[in-house]
């Protein structure tokens, strides 16, 4: 709903966006040819009397006296009466000369000082337009000639020339009413009055019909109306309109503001939301009607999980429930229980696993042999004196007896596990002295990461007996790292290496264990020296599932190298 009302809006938008640009364009284009035209008809006349012989004549005889001077004021006069007769649109034609002679269609009470005064202070004497004998327009003034007077009006100046002497003899002004230039810029779009300007040559507001002290947006826009190539812009105040006049320099330009723009969309969304209470009130009614279909098939539902006791697993015949979503929530709680039976059985196996698998390295390699070596390499250290290295030798046996015999805590940090086999590698140089080189390497981000206790020691034990049989120095390399969203653990000896037989015998075993659950309890028929690589193996895929992969490279009389894997996702 509220998206169908968005899109309602948003259409009308445009629409609304779109009309307003069309219209404006031709706003602006009807209000060009109207001042176009009254220009136009003032520049006529203003051009008509300028370059009138006799009227130039008269100008020139102003100088003389008597009776020669009165008839040039009366032809004077009369040129301007016959210009201005029939001319609706002109509000006063005026001639006047830098002598302070003025004549007038209308009422004209100044005296020929102030006439005077009026030329020096206006600036026309300066101006490049009337220098040029070229038209120039003043910007809206009160009519200066009727001191009484107090309507605003603009001008058109021209001079008047004497083409015989080549030089300025008087000025020719053509006066219109300010109010005929505003009833042509009463522009309206739907009852709305349009903000309108018109820009000189100079990028000047000549005439406007707002408030330019108290809408300095829209004044902004009008004095930048040069930046714009465009003639409909969408502005961030409103949708502006320019047109250029085919007469002067003049721009006109009309605004609509954006919030007069949008004033009837204030029906349309009223409207809207009155449609869009009413809908929401039907859908709350229709929820609640439905949601009591759904929710108390659901709520039983939770009842019954409420119920489930993970001690108590067993996969009961699926209830059947006359709501769809409740039915299908039940069908997924009970494959969730077949999921989490399956998964604390396979976490009972792995206990189980590593249980065994800890009893059988106790009773295979802390036996009394184990013992035996392990206390007479450390009473020779006590004979050598070096009282030392066997307190360090009994404080590493005694580590290494406290963490296997933990039989609670059957999975561990890496930390831990790298801990455990750094004290065995001890008691081993102890035993060995040079005869073992080794070296650990873990990143930190491997320290965190869990796996079953145990894991690295059988291994690097299997590689310690089998490497001395028949070399004199044996050195053993543990790297442990992730890499590539890949946590890896990576131990290589330079041993006698394990022969094709053997690998294909581990490899397929294991296949058959995981495989089929049932050969778990076989695996204690498979030995790879005193500690079952297979039992390793297995736990890491009961622990990481089918995250978890291995491989054992070998060359005989050239080491091995086993290389365990697990994607990060499960290791972390």
């Amino acid at each position: 709903i509220l998206f169908a009302a968005v899109a309602f809006v948003c259409y009308n938008v445009i629409l609304l966006k779109s009309n307003a640009k069309s219209d404006l364009n031709q706003f602006g284009k009807t209000t060009v040819n109207q001042i176009d035209m009254q220009i136009s008809s003032m520049d006529t006349i203003s051009i008509d009397i300028a370059t009138d012989n006799s009227f130039i004549q008269s100008l020139n005889h102003l100088n003389l006296s008597g009776a020669a001077r009165q008839t040039a004021v009366k032809q004077i006069k009369q040129t301007l009466i016959d210009n201005y007769i029939n001319k609706s649109n002109i509000y006063r034609i005026t001639a006047f000369t830098q002598q302070g002679d003025a004549f007038s269609t209308g009422v004209c009470d100044l005296t020929t000082k102030q006439v005077k005064n009026l030329i020096a202070e206006s600036g026309w004497q300066t101006d490049v337009n009337l220098a040029n004998e070229r038209k120039s327009l003043q910007v809206p003034h009160k009519d200066f000639w009727d001191s009484s007077s107090s309507e605003m009006v603009i001008s058109l100046l021209r001079v008047i020339k004497d083409p015989a002497k080549a030089k300025i003899i008087g000025y020719i002004e053509i006066q219109q009413k300010v109010d005929v230039i505003e009833k042509i810029c009463e522009n309206q779009w739907n009852g709305i009055q349009l903000n309108m300007a018109i820009i000189d040559g100079d990028n000047q507001i000549f005439y406007s019909n707002y408030d330019v002290q108290n809408n300095t947006d829209v004044n902004a826009v009008f004095k930048n109306i040069k930046e714009y190539s465009s003639n409909i812009i969408d502005e961030r105040s409103g949708v502006l309109s320019i047109s250029e006049s085919n007469y002067t320099d003049w721009k006109i330009a009309l605004i609509l503001e954006k919030s007069l723009l949008y004033q009837p969309l204030g029906y349309i969304a009223g409207a809207i939301a009155i449609v869009v209470i009413c809908m929401l009130l039907i859908s709350a009614a229709f929820i609640e009607i439905v949601t009591k279909r759904i929710t108390n098939p659901i709520n039983s539902l939770v009842r019954k999980i409420n119920k489930t006791n993970l001690d108590n697993l067993e996969i009961q015949p699926s209830d059947k429930y006359e709501s769809y979503e409740a039915d299908i929530l039940n069908n997924a709680f009970v494959q969730m229980k077949s999921r989490l039976s399956t998964a604390i059985a396979k976490e009972r196996t792995l206990l189980d696993l590593q249980t065994e698998t800890t009893f059988d390295m106790l009773q295979s390699k802390i036996g009394p042999h184990f013992l035996y070596n392990s206390l007479g390499s450390i009473a020779n250290l006590c004979q050598s004196q070096e009282t030392d290295a066997a307190a360090d030798a009994c404080y590493n046996l005694s580590d290494i007896l406290r963490y296997s015999a933990n039989y609670r805590q059957c999975i561990v940090r890496m930390k831990d596990e790298v801990e455990n086999l750094r004290a065995y590698f001890l008691l081993m140089k102890y035993r060995y002295k040079q005869r073992i080189n080794y070296t650990i390497d873990i990143d930190e981000k491997s320290e965190k990461i869990t796996i079953p206790k145990l894991t690295l020691q059988p291994i690097v034990e299997n590689a310690i007996k089998y490497s001395l049989i028949k070399s004199e120095k044996v050195y053993i390399e543990v790297s442990i790292s992730i890499k590539d969203d890949v946590f890896c653990i990576r131990i290589s000896d330079n041993g006698e290496g394990i022969d094709k037989e053997k690998l294909d015998k581990i490899n397929l075993s294991y296949q058959d264990c995981t495989g089929n659950p049932q050969s778990i309890n076989n695996i204690g028929k498979i030995q790879f020296g005193g500690m079952g690589l297979i039992g390793t193996l297995l736990r890491l895929h009961l622990y990481f599932g089918d995250h978890f992969t291995y491989k054992i490279d070998s060359d005989i009389n050239n080491g091995t190298t086993v290389l365990l894997c697990v994607t990060k996702s499960q290791s972390s």
